[in-house]
């Protein structure tokens, strides 16, 4: 038994440099040293072929094996390749033919066998091929069998593997997506409580985003409707002015009463004149009559008077009568003015009645003045008695201009009523202005009117503006409608029988029926705007209402904007509407807030769809609380709050002169708000794609969920929560979750996964049909069950390996199998060291040599041990010499003498004699040659030996020439072969005396047969 070498352990410098010289052979024993691969092919026990890289593989010598127990490889079967993180488990069938050595792994990045390159040898079933994470490749595989031939690879296609990226990798990766994907900065971004009409949508063309950013904010659009509705107002309280006063001066027309009476007073019964003046110097005529009846009951004086003015241009004339009688005392009057210079006419008639508990005076005038193209109309009607003055006012006033550049009609009408009552006024009007104007460069149409009614301090309008404007930028038409309604009621006025019934309505309890106000308002403008370049239309609309009682105060409001436009390039239509309500009392105040946007663009690229719904609400804030993009410019007093939408709702509070922020977490903690959005674009660039997100606020604390698909064949699903739940509501435990995701950590009750890759896998129990390690696979103890590797299987304590034996278990047939007592069954044992012993071996043939150190007791050996081997002899024709007749190269050194025998013929020489006769008698003739025969052993002569032929040759007379050819060759015999060689043996003739030839021909081919000395032949 050999000694186990000495090598020592540890891997210090004195240790490792002590075990080099130990393999080197530069100490200790020589039987320590180690082998390499270039001793290994010296010694004809192995050869080396080129590997990946450059390595030499070691492989079976072919020479070694008889060529009847070797067969041509055949492709692989079956081959797979599976990636894990780092490597390749490249995996193939049992080879199915005698003589398999090995199979070779190539590899290339595509699948083109022609740039696969060699990257591993295996001689199992299976290769494993490290090519780190994140890699692809295409592999084949072909068999090579004990004499080097190398079979087909499996086919043309490449097996494709690829390895697992690395998690954090994929990590990063996906964060960076998220960073990107206009989806999640959706669901990252701020809540707009007041949204704006724009979408932060990169792919957007900039022609469409120019249009959007035209689009004002629902704020905007409310401020434009203030604006209007002030032009509007200022239009009524113009065209209010231009009527003049409503009211009649009682007074005067009863002074002028009176003077008619006094101007007649005395004892008559009746009276009548009649006077005519004509004045030459101013040519003038004054005529006057006058009649006056009276009685002791009944007073009458009627008067009719003219004046023609010729340098005036003027005519007046004058009717009107007083009458006194026992129902009291009435005057009317009837007065016209003609101006010729001016082109004026003015008519006017009044009546009066006066009793001493009422008075009422009706007044009606037109006047008509073509200098100024104007026709004005007025009745009006007043009483005034005990129950106080009423008023009652119809006016109408038409006016045409024109000049050399523009012309102008207008009409203006007005009613009004007005009933006073102690210290209360109930008004009632209608004022109407329609005008319409044309210039060299514009058009316009417009009219506006008003409805009013005033009680106290309530009071109720409707206001309508209508415009349309044409002029070379293009046509604008618009209507603004605003009904404004407002009530302010006071304890003490709950008698009042009207504002009983309203407060009877609106009081909820006796407390609130001490101080209230009400207001409500609605609002709507109506708008189209037509130019060369673009078609807009647009409405917007504002519905709010207040109320204000003792101790708290409510307001509800909805706002709305619709608006499209459409030019030769893109069309968009968009919609918001909001709703809120407050409610404040003392410094608590809450706010809940809907918002809905809704837009819809197309161009000639790109089309999108897009729908936000925004739900908000906020509790606990101070004064007023503003939602929107931009600081608020007014109606905010000190201590309000104004959460900036464009800012993640950051909050601020109004100093008295400044927004100041806020970081007091009590403010954000009480806002919350839910927002939906949908979104839908069409690109013919980009393709398509449609996104939906619901996001919910609460203080700091963010939500949401979404959707996105594109048409590039990508979608995502996004969701933005600290924690995620799924549960099922309709089993037994609706509240356990079936998969949860808190603190970055996915928890799964149950799962079934048809593949999946885990970097670092953490389990208490795995139970699995296979198991495949691509490197190792280590543990502490593996009891029960059986192990398949495909072409070998373990199970209780057998094992069974190559499939396709004699040697039956588990269904299979194997070539080796050990079964549980220790017992091995194999019909294919090959044993190239190791130690045997008390063993018996029947039908064994030993192909190598055999060294036995021990007694050898055979009953019977057939032959000897010997190597045959056949030589061939090559062509020489006939010659003197010398001439190589044959080589004979002896392979495998031993270490002991071997008798080489050359049992045949190698080479012959030959001679030829011709007897002739002339004679009555027999002629005679002999020849002979000699051969030289040279055995030379790697060039020295080691062995001579000569052949002679001999020809005879005998005519007789009557015959004639006779020739006779001889040709004999010689046995080489035994040559020794000394211990150690692998010589060359060459057999060389020629001819060395007589008159004839040497040759050679493969006919003289032969086996030769190598022996230990000592042996025999039988």
């Amino acid at each position: 038994m050999v000694n186990k070498p000495a090598y020592r352990a540890g891997r210090d410098q004195a240790a490792t440099a002590e075990n080099v010289e130990l393999l080197t052979g530069q100490r200790g024993d020589r039987l320590d040293k180690a082998v390499t691969f270039r001793e290994l092919s010296a010694l004809g026990l192995s050869t080396l072929r080129p590997g990946a890289g450059g390595v030499c593989v070691p492989g079976k010598n072919p020479d070694l094996f008889p060529s009847g127990q070797m067969e041509f490889p055949h492709a692989p079967v079956n081959v797979i390749a599976n990636g894990a993180f780092h490597t390749v488990l490249v995996e193939w069938d049992p080879p199915r033919y005698r003589g398999h050595a090995h199979a070779e792994i190539w590899r290339a990045e595509s699948d083109n066998q022609s740039d696969a390159t060699l990257v591993g040898t295996s001689s199992a079933n299976l290769f494993s091929d490290a090519i780190g994470k994140g890699a692809k490749f295409y592999y084949w595989v072909r068999f090579v069998n004990g004499k080097d031939d190398k079979g087909p690879f499996q086919g043309m296609q490449g097996v494709k593997a690829e390895t697992s990226r690395d998690v954090q990798d994929i990590l990063d990766e996906l964060q960076g997506k998220i960073e990107e994907s206009h989806l999640a900065q959706t669901l990252l971004g701020p809540i707009e409580q007041v949204p704006q009409l724009q979408l932060d949508i990169a792919i957007l063309k900039p022609k469409v985003a120019a249009i959007e950013d035209k689009i004002p904010s629902i704020e905007q659009e409310l401020a434009g409707l203030d604006e209007r509705q002030k032009v509007a107002q200022e239009l009524l309280d113009d065209a209010q002015q231009q009527l003049g006063m409503s009211s009649i001066e009682i007074g005067l027309v009863q002074d002028r009463l009176n003077a008619k009476l006094d101007k007649y007073k005395g004892d008559f019964d009746s009276f009548r004149d009649a006077a005519f003046v004509v004045d030459p110097e101013n040519g003038s005529i004054t005529m006057d009559a006058v009649n006056a009846v009276r009685d002791e009951l009944h007073t009458s004086i009627t008067e009719v008077q003219q004046d023609l003015d010729a340098v005036a241009g003027q005519i007046s004339s004058k009717a009107d009568n007083a009458t006194v009688d026992g129902q009291g005392s009435r005057i009317t009057e009837a007065e016209q003015r003609i101006n010729g210079l001016d082109a004026s006419l003015s008519q006017t008639v009044t009546r009066g009645e006066f009793t001493g508990e009422q008075q009422r005076v009706t007044q009606i005038g037109q006047e008509l003045d073509a200098t100024k193209g104007e026709l004005t109309q007025k009745a009006t009607k007043q009483e005034v008695d005990a129950q106080g003055v009423r008023l009652a006012n119809a006016e109408s006033k038409l006016t045409v201009h024109t000049d050399e550049l523009s012309s102008q009609a207008q009409r203006l009408d007005g009613l009004s009523a007005q009933v006073t009552q102690g210290d209360e006024t109930l008004q009632a009007s209608i004022t109407e202005l329609a005008r319409v104007s044309a210039e060299s460069d514009q058009v316009t149409a417009q009219r506006v009117s008003g409805l009013e009614v005033r009680a106290g301090t309530s009071e109720a309008k409707i206001q309508a503006l209508e415009e349309i404007i044409e002029d070379d930028g293009g046509i604008t038409a618009g209507r603004l409608d605003v009904i404004t309604a407002e009530l302010e009621l006071q304890r003490g006025q709950d008698d009042d029988n009207a504002s009983a019934a309203i407060d009877g309505a609106l009081a909820v309890d006796e407390r609130d029926r001490e101080t209230r106000k009400a207001f409500g308002t609605i609002r709507t403008e109506q708008r189209v705007i037509l130019t060369e370049q673009q078609a807009q239309a647009q409405r917007t609309t504002d519905m709010e209402v207040k109320f204000e009682a003792k101790d708290a105060a409510t307001q509800a409001r909805i706002s709305s904007v619709e608006k499209v436009t459409s030019d030769a390039d893109s069309a968009l239509a968009q919609q918001i509407q909001q709703v809120t309500a407050n409610y404040q009392q003392g410094d608590k105040q809450l706010q809940g807030q809907i918002t809905a946007e809704s837009v819809a663009r197309a161009d000639a690229v790109q089309a999108l769809g897009s729908q936000i719904n925004t739900v908000s609400a906020v509790a606990g804030s101070k004064n007023k609380t503003f939602f929107q993009a931009t600081a608020p410019g007014s109606a905010m007093g000190t201590g309000d709050l104004w959460f900036d939408t464009a800012n993640n709702n950051r909050p601020y509070r109004y100093s008295g002169t400044a927004w100041v922020a806020t970081d007091d977490p009590r403010i954000a903690a009480n806002a919350a708000a839910v927002q939906l959005q949908s979104q839908a674009i069409a690109d013919l660039q980009n393709g398509a794609q449609a996104m939906w997100t619901a996001k919910a606020r609460a203080g700091q604390i963010t939500a949401g969920i979404g959707l996105i698909a594109k048409s590039d064949g990508t979608s995502q699903v996004a969701i933005s929560a600290s924690q995620v739940f799924v549960f099922n509501p309709n089993s037994s435990t609706p509240m356990a979750p079936l998969f949860a995701i808190d603190n970055g950590q996915a928890v799964i009750a149950e799962a079934i996964i048809r593949k999946a890759t885990i970097q670092i896998l953490t389990s208490e129990k795995i139970t699995a049909d296979y198991i495949k390690a691509g490197v190792s696979m280590s543990a502490p103890a593996i009891s029960g069950g059986s192990i398949d590797m495909s072409n070998a299987f373990l199970s209780g304590g057998a094992a069974g390996f190559g499939k396709g034996g004699p040697y039956a278990s588990w269904g299979f047939g194997w070539y080796t199998m050990i079964y549980a007592d220790g017992s091995i069954y194999t019909n294919r044992l090959r044993a190239e060291g190791g130690y045997v012993k008390n063993m018996t071996l029947g039908n064994c043939t030993i192909e190598q040599d055999c060294v036995v150190k021990g007694t050898i007791f055979a009953d019977r050996i057939v032959g000897d041990v010997y190597v045959a081997r056949d030589y061939s002899c090559v062509t020489h024709e006939k010659q003197v010499g010398p001439i190589d007749v044959c080589s004979i190269k002896v392979n495998q050194a031993v270490g002991f003498a071997r008798t080489l025998t050359i049992p045949r013929l190698a080479g012959l020489v030959g001679c030829s004699v011709t007897a002739s006769g002339g004679g009555s008698s027999p002629i005679s003739n002999s020849n002979s040659t000699t051969m030289k025969i040279t055995v030379l052993m790697d060039g020295s002569v080691v062995k001579t030996l000569t052949a002679v032929a001999s020809a005879y040759a005998t005519s007789n007379p009557s015959q004639g020439p006779v020739t006779s050819i001889d040709e004999v060759g010689a046995y080489i015999g035994d040559i020794t072969i000394p211990a150690n060689r692998e010589p060359l043996i060459t057999i060389r003739i020629q001819r060395i005396r007589g008159d004839g030839w040497v040759r050679s021909d493969p006919s003289q081919s032969g086996r030769v047969v190598l022996f230990k000395q000592g042996g025999s032949l039988s």
